[in-house]
């Protein structure tokens, strides 16, 4: 029915935008790690914001496709799942490259009498990439079991099979949300001032 539609849009279209967003983190990371010096006139506040209006630009067009708004105009199969992949593999590519980034950075310092300025520079970046990597590692979780499901929709061609796979459309839906949940949580895990801020906010609602 329309509400099912709706709630069925909305999820896909929010947790595309999540993949987007943790792919232009990812790439930030990248930067910042592996071009430190070069950081802050490659990384500048009018191309995040360009990035951040592109992908939500992106998100709304595909919205409008997936909803079928437009006459005689749909979404291409596996269209969705595609743009999974992309965000996906460019998340892997980031988080494997600023790995061995910091494995050299650490052998360095080990080796080497680096400023204790560049030292503590290195340990916040590492730290905020560690943040970063428990986030989207949550996600990629999350989402696995919609990925599996498209998958398997499209190796199998049993109809008894394919009936199983769309009736479970539910429970991808319910881990896509989940992630939601996760995230606020991982923050406060990692993140003192997140603590501490939480730890007031909850003082300031006894009072």
């Amino acid at each position: 029915n329309t509400a099912n539609r709706i709630a069925y849009v909305t999820t896909i279209c929010l947790c595309l935008g999540s993949c987007l967003h943790l792919a232009l983190i990812s790439v930030e990371r990248f930067v910042a790690m592996k071009y430190p010096f070069r950081y802050e006139s490659v990384v500048t506040k009018s191309r995040l914001t360009v990035a951040v209006a592109g992908s939500w630009l992106i998100i709304m067009v595909y919205s409008v496709l997936l909803a079928k708004i437009v006459p005689g105009v749909k979404v291409i199969p596996g269209q969705t799942q595609i743009l999974a992949i992309v965000c996906l593999l460019t998340i892997s590519y980031c988080h494997v490259s600023v790995y061995f980034v910091c494995r050299r950075h650490e052998v360095k310092i080990k080796s080497e009498q680096v400023s204790q300025e560049a030292k503590a520079k290195f340990l916040a970046e590492r730290k905020a990439w560690k943040t970063t990597s428990f986030i989207i590692g949550c996600a990629l979780i999350c989402y696995s079991p919609g990925l599996l499901r498209a998958v398997a929709f499209y190796l199998f061609s049993d109809y008894t099979i394919r009936r199983i796979i769309s009736r479970s459309i539910h429970i991808t839906m319910s881990s896509y949300v989940v992630n939601s949940l996760c995230n606020p949580i991982i923050y406060c895990w990692k993140s003192r001032e997140m603590r501490e801020a939480l730890k007031q906010l909850l003082r300031n609602q006894r009072s």
